[in-house]
């Protein structure tokens, strides 16, 4: 016993708990100076205490490993294979989320663990294959694409996404297929990819052939129609539910309603019928259009008649359906043509030209001239009596020129107007006034023997000639539009007169055969005296310009305004917008007082008052109507005070336009003036939104698209079946949840100048 109390004096790791305690706690303690007093290794080794464990062996292994590691790799001696310990940090935040710099560290940690395990660097390289043969197919296909390794594989429905992007035919993607399967891009089969097209798309495409009036005579011609109108509505507003794109505009179309709007063009050899949804961002893309009729032939009355009397029942159905618990209100688009053909009015020829009133063309003259509204009750009673006088085209004018019933059942209340042919008519209307009173300018500068090109003389005769030649070719125009009415008056009796007795039906045709020889006879005299006018000013489709008329064409080329080579000269609908800047708009009005007070010689000051006088004139009439255009082309919600503003500013601009031009006969209020002028205020205070939202360009942008498309698939032979695949492919491209995979294009930045 002796032994073993000395011994136990001399080891003190045998003492009791209760001593090794205080033993520890006595050793733990620092003095002022922060010196700590050392436990023996034994105490810690043998110690039962989980305390001292925890505070003691944790300091005593962190010093251990700090002075033995090397490069954070501890190897440590065992009486088995030598152990090597790496040092971990603890992650506060998990990789996922982790910074790229903090990604790097962790990979090299990974990388030296990996190497030590392995045993060499090509070892670890073995190791890390064998890693991946354990991991699952599809685990390890998914890792490598993560990693940029493999390249990603495009699903069904991008690759059917980016087909209809491009236009490319099957045969292409074919092509394309097997070319990237060569850089190890495999893309899903054409059957997987055929099957999720017809999932997505639904509703039945038919295509037939369809008697036409065509060239003056009946042609079978190709015709593709969808005639589930109302399940194809419903199945696009599904789907942009779906994907989220249904948008109200900010308030502007009320949150209980969806819009729709129906219309049509015809462009390329065929006329396009389409439906498009309003309530989404950008409601006149080429995406959001979706044909329901499209045949390859002219748009006159009997073959619009032919196509759409189907559809009329769809969209009795349309108007009257809910979709979820939202109301779809109907509109029509499309030029102004169209809409007076399609509600069976004889054209903005004739002598009740307004589509929404009865008013006369001379009536529309004076201002604040009153006129019975019309409706589709009116129109089919007009047309009904029409018909029981005998259906004469020279009776139309006493039944307010309503030769043809509607054809389709939308109250005029919801007819848009078209607010890109309005910019069009009426810009076109004041660059002609504007151009009349440049050439009397340009008479007074050659009548006081200033030079302009040619001797005096000569340039007021011919400049009194290229006058009357443009009023021949104004008759000339005119007489042309009465020949199209009846010949699409003659084919209407052919085809649609089946509501008429036999003798009607004769006597129709007769008095409309007399009428269009007697139209003949006065449209040969009128061409011959063109063409002789045309022979003695020795030009070729183009007139006599002086200095100041020719400045005019000078300034829209140096802005980038073009005006097409064909069909009069007439403006491109989006170079309106440009030419109605105010700089243009300053440079267009001063350039014949420019021409004035530059020439060679000292001009007369009456000629120079008169110049200035001409360019004030047209610097206010432009700038008044770009202001009247800023706020009816709008995109946004209009309040009762903007549409209140609207008024002002178009009293402001017929004011001024009549007494500058109407009243000094340099023109007539036409159909689109007195549109602005009376009924655009009434649509913007029912619909509460600007013009731009439910503008006509959208129908227009479809024959470029399908111009392109008929060529890319012009390996098909068959004309039918071609004009159904280009229309195929152009739904598919117009599908809700394929448009979300198409990639945002960056916008190229144009250099300056």
């Amino acid at each position: 016993n002796g032994s073993r109390a000395q011994d136990a004096e001399q080891r003190p790791w045998t003492r009791t708990l209760k001593e090794l305690k205080e033993h520890v706690a006595n050793c733990t303690k620092t003095s002022k100076n922060t010196v700590t007093v050392a436990t023996p290794v034994g105490a810690v080794l043998n110690a039962s205490s989980r305390k001292l464990q925890g505070d003691v062996s944790e300091r005593l292994t962190s010093c251990l490993v700090k002075k033995k590691s090397l490069d954070g790799v501890l190897e440590i001696r065992s009486r088995g294979p030598t152990q090597t310990w790496t040092h971990t940090t603890v992650p506060t935040v998990p990789s996922d989320t982790a910074s790229q710099r903090t990604l790097r560290r962790r990979s090299v940690a990974l990388e030296t663990n990996c190497q030590l395990i392995s045993g060499s660097v090509v070892g670890a390289v073995v190791q890390q294959a064998a890693t991946l043969r354990r991991m699952d197919s599809d685990e390890r296909k998914a890792l490598l694409i993560d990693a940029g390794v493999l390249p990603r594989t495009p699903s069904a429905g991008s690759t059917l996404a980016l087909k209809a992007d491009l236009h490319m035919p099957w045969h292409q993607l074919r092509k394309l297929k097997v070319w990237l399967k060569d850089f190890g891009v495999h893309l899903e089969s054409e059957r997987k990819m055929r099957m999720q097209l017809d999932e997505h798309m639904p509703f039945n495409i038919v295509a037939e052939l369809v008697p036409f009036s065509s060239s003056g005579s009946i042609q079978l011609r190709p015709m593709v129609t969808i005639p589930d109108v109302v399940g194809t509505v419903h199945h696009y507003l599904d789907q942009l539910e779906a994907t989220r794109q249904l948008y109200w505009h900010d308030g502007a179309i009320p949150m209980n309603e969806v819009w729709v709007k129906v219309g049509g063009d015809h462009g390329g050899n065929s006329f396009k019928f389409s439906f498009q949804i309003v309530n989404v961002a950008r409601p006149n893309a080429i995406r959001n259009i979706i044909p329901l009729v499209l045949f390859a032939a002219k748009d006159s009355a009997a073959n619009l008649a032919t196509a759409l009397q189907p559809l009329a029942s769809e969209i009795v159905k349309l108007q009257s359906t809910v979709w979820r618990d939202k109301a779809l209100k109907v509109l029509l688009y499309g030029d102004y043509e169209l809409q007076t053909t399609l509600y069976g009015l004889s054209g903005s020829s004739g002598v009740h030209p307004c589509l929404h009133c009865a008013i006369t063309r001379s009536a529309m003259q004076q201002r604040g001239s009153a006129a019975e509204q019309r409706s589709l009750e009116s129109l089919r009673s007009d047309n009904s009596a029409f018909v029981a006088a005998g259906g004469r085209l020279a009776d139309a004018k006493r039944f307010h020129n309503s030769i043809r019933p509607p054809l389709l059942p939308i109250d005029l209340d919801s007819v848009i107007i078209p607010v890109l042919h309005l910019d069009l008519g009426i810009f076109s209307w004041l660059f002609d006034a504007l151009s009349r009173d440049c050439q009397s300018l340009d008479a007074a500068l050659a009548a006081t023997g200033v030079a302009v090109g040619t001797d005096s003389a000569s340039y007021v005769a011919n400049a009194a000639k290229h006058q009357h030649r443009n009023a021949k070719l104004a008759d000339l125009q005119r007489e042309s539009a009465v020949a199209s009415n009846l010949q699409q008056q003659l084919e209407w009796l052919a085809i649609h007169g089946n509501n008429l007795t036999p003798p009607q039906v004769e006597a129709a045709t007769q008095g409309i055969q007399s009428q269009m020889q007697q139209n003949s006879r006065i449209r040969a005299q009128l061409q011959a005296e063109t063409e002789k006018l045309t022979e003695e000013l020795n030009v070729r489709g183009s007139g006599v310009h002086g200095p100041c008329e020719s400045s005019l064409d000078m300034v829209l080329q140096d802005n980038n305004v073009c005006r097409q080579r064909y069909h009069g000269g007439a403006f491109i609908g989006n170079h309106v917008h440009k030419a109605l800047q105010p700089a243009v708009i300053s440079s267009l009005s001063q350039a014949p007082l420019a021409v004035v007070t530059q020439v060679e010689r000292a001009s007369p000051q009456p000629l120079i008052d008169n110049a200035r006088t001409i360019s004030k004139r047209y610097n206010d009439l432009l700038s008044q109507f770009a202001k009247c255009r800023r706020r009816y082309s709008s995109c946004s919600q209009m309040s009762a005070e903007d549409i209140q503003a609207f008024e002002s500013d178009v009293t402001e601009f017929m004011a001024t336009a009549r007494k500058e031009v109407i009243e000094r006969n340099m023109g007539n209020v036409t159909p689109k003036l007195h549109l602005l002028e009376t009924h655009l205020s009434d649509f913007l205070a029912r619909f509460r939104v600007g013009l731009g939202l439910l503008a006509e360009q959208g129908g227009e942008s479809l024959h470029a698209e399908f111009n392109n498309l008929m060529a890319r698939h012009g390996g098909i032979v068959n004309d039918l079946q071609r004009l159904r695949t280009a229309v195929k492919c152009h739904l598919s491209a117009t599908l809700p949840h394929q448009v979300t995979l198409v990639p945002q294009r960056i916008q190229r930045k144009r250099k300056a100048g």
